[in-house]
């Protein structure tokens, strides 16, 4: 049905991150072809306007930037918190981020008097799912969730970064979200403003705290000369996947915390094979780690001995000489 724009109320504005550039191409294909999708919307009793948008902000946004009265719309005869489970990627196999969940699971406690166990029951999720996603809600400080909702700051970055920074210090979150100012900034560029918090000292904190920016643009030109090093590409490549493996490990300790079943021969077998493969890992790191521990002579071989480089020092002497072959030289 074809709905005036006046009748709708837009109270669930806040449960979406904006993306510029999908709004401006959502903008030209409207202007091209047209509204393809309806908007979905509830009926609500109150005088001003008649219908409730559920899902479709983004079209409405769009189609008003266009000047257009009027959106198609499919009215959900069910209740608003029955079509916000039903929209908003609370509902298996919906993909949204874990902090816009949290954004709607916390509008149906608040604003629709649903507890945790209910929430879990109705979404055939676990209360520690429901929990987890209400505690982002509860722990990021508003002016970072609003950055995150203005597409300032990626929704994975505010999850992985800045909640355990939240958590240990509010204050200086809310500062360097402050402080990186309105231009978009990557998960990996926040990664590493929040790694190199948690490592400075109080005086270096707060440098970095109040010029993010700056400190990324050093970074950044350090990094370059870093790129000389034809070692350096491959260390970063370690890293991320030792990253990957961290992030795998805490996974399965969440599933072994929901009950998997840790007793069948298959997942011990697999889990002798993982830790075998740990194991080695380890062990060629820690010989690596003391191989480059020691002194480096002439040519950067850390295995040189001063007496192959007093064999060298002679044979420049005795240049009518046969050469003598350096130590454990072929």
């Amino acid at each position: 049905m074809k709905l005036e724009m006046s009748e709708l109320v837009l109270r669930y504005d806040g449960l979406r991150v904006r993306d510029r550039a999908a709004q401006s191409e959502l903008v030209a294909s409207l202007s091209r072809h047209g509204q393809q999708t309806a908007v979905a919307v509830v009926r609500t009793n109150e005088p001003q306007a008649a219908f409730v948008l559920i899902d479709g902000y983004r079209r409405v946004e769009g189609l008003r930037e266009l000047a257009c009265d009027t959106v198609e719309a499919v009215v959900l005869e069910v209740s608003e918190a029955e079509a916000l489970m039903a929209t908003h990627g609370l509902e298996r196999g919906r993909q949204r981020s874990a902090l816009e969940q949290g954004w709607v699971l916390s509008e149906l406690v608040a604003g629709h008097g649903l507890g945790r166990q209910q929430l879990a029951v109705r979404l055939g999720r676990s209360a520690s799912w429901v929990s987890r996603r209400l505690g982002l809600v509860h722990v990021l400080p508003e002016a970072v969730q609003q950055a995150v909702r203005r597409g300032r700051i990626p929704p994975h970055a505010a999850e992985k970064s800045l909640l355990p920074l939240a958590r240990a210090n509010a204050a200086l979150c809310e500062r360097l979200v402050e402080r990186l100012g309105p231009e978009p900034v990557s998960v990996r560029e926040l990664e590493r403003v929040v790694r190199a918090l948690r490592a400075a000292d109080a005086e270096q904190r707060q440098r970095i705290a109040e010029q993010p920016r700056l400190y990324l643009a050093a970074e950044q030109a350090s990094e370059g000369e870093a790129h000389c090093d034809p070692l350096s590409e491959l260390t970063d490549k370690l890293v991320r996947d030792l990253e990957v493996l961290e992030a795998v490990c805490l996974r399965a300790r969440r599933r072994v915390g929901h009950g998997a079943r840790t007793h069948e021969r298959r997942v011990r077998r697999r889990m002798r094979q993982v830790r075998e493969g740990f194991e080695l890992l380890s062990e060629q790191m820690s010989e690596e780690a003391k191989r480059d521990a020691r002194p480096r002579h002439a040519g950067g071989d850390p295995a040189a001995s001063p007496a192959g480089t007093r064999q060298a020092h002679d044979r420049q002497g005795r240049g009518s000489e046969p050469q003598v072959r350096a130590q454990g030289a072929p």
